[in-house]
């Protein structure tokens, strides 16, 4: 919602002219925050690199599992996700599940995972955050829920419907039912409900065209941080959502001009809360590992006006040091069919 000071009873604004209702609305952000952190911390920790130690233990790293082969299935997830307009946010819900599901695993059986189990988990995790979380992008007309027939047909036949629900059985189990993970994205929207107001003059840009820029850029990195196994392994949500947008300040300080008070407020009210500060040491290292994945974007500039078009966080890491990633956006259109190129 949004938080607009109300000055019209003088008794509801205090004396740094901010209305009583909008302390109330940024308590309610400081708390649920807290609540995200909490979580965060006691109950999805960051996973364990099973990526390396599967890779150490296969023959042959062409046929086992192995970085490419996440982000290829990663890719193949946000396909599926535009291609079906549902929320991005479940593709970084489904690869928690994966990467949990596999640590999981490689703990508890002797025999490792092969490539076809892994796609299949990948399959299922998918499946199983559109059931629980999946909502749809559109703002007219009713979603349609996808069924696991869907999903067997999105395999090329590859995997049959029983084997899906026996996946995600077994899945369940090894997640201890804990399906509610705290993501980077829903961290970065409650971080900017902390973005403190300011007037703008002249041709600048007001504090909701920047809100909404700087929305959009650190969801890309954030999208970017989930295919990547190195960040969602070292990193926690919190600081990818943190890194994200202190990255996306820094790409956009040429174009727009949020003003000194303005941003030293916001952060130190995030320091407030998540004790996390830009020369911290895995602030540092997390600014360190985007700008080296996406090297073009940090010396690029970006167009007037950034456009939030569904780019593909796999062709940015791909192409980001060969062209500038504005110039190789993949969109997804409705036209696109993910049941060509299967998984």
């Amino acid at each position: 919602k949004c938080i607009v000071p109300d000055e019209s009873n003088n008794n509801d604004v205090d004396r740094y002219g901010m209305g009583k209702r909008k302390v109330r609305d940024l308590d309610e952000v400081s708390d649920y925050l807290k609540i995200l952190l909490a979580a965060e911390l006691e109950v999805y920790p960051c996973c364990e690199d099973y990526i390396t130690s599967a890779a150490s233990n296969s023959s042959s790293s062409d046929n086992g599992i192995n970085e490419a082969l996440r982000r290829k299935l990663c890719e193949w997830c946000y396909f599926v996700v535009d291609h079906f307009e549902y929320d991005r946010e479940v593709v970084s819900i489904a690869l928690h599940f994966l990467d949990r599901s596999m640590v999981k695993r490689s703990c508890s059986s002797i025999t490792p995972t092969s490539k076809k189990e892994f796609q299949l988990l990948a399959i299922t995790s998918l499946y199983t955050a559109i059931k629980v979380h999946g909502q749809s992008e559109k703002l007219e007309g009713t979603r349609s829920r996808m069924k696991m027939y869907d999903f067997v047909q999105l395999s090329r036949g590859l995997f049959s419907a029983n084997s899906i629900e026996a996946s995600e059985r077994r899945m369940l189990s090894d997640l201890q039912w804990r399906v509610n993970p705290p993501t980077s994205l829903r961290f970065i929207t409650y971080y900017l409900k902390l973005l403190p107001l300011w007037d703008s003059n002249g041709d600048s840009l007001n504090h909701t065209q920047v809100k909404s820029v700087l929305f959009e850029v650190a969801r890309y990195l954030a999208e970017l941080s989930v295919c990547v196994s190195r960040l969602a392994f070292t990193f926690t949500p919190s600081t990818t959502a943190y890194v994200s947008i202190l990255c996306a300040l820094d790409v956009l300080q040429e174009n727009m001009e949020i003003p000194y008070n303005a941003r030293q407020s916001f952060l130190k009210s995030l320091a407030e809360i998540t004790g996390l500060f830009p020369q911290a040491p895995e602030v540092r290292n997390a600014r360190a590992a985007f700008q080296e994945l996406c090297p073009a974007m940090f010396e690029g500039e970006l167009p007037a006006e950034f456009q939030s078009g569904k780019v593909s966080p796999v062709s940015a890491i791909l192409h980001g040091d060969k062209q500038d990633f504005h110039k190789n956006k993949r969109m997804r259109t409705h036209k696109d069919d993910p049941r060509k190129d299967g998984c």
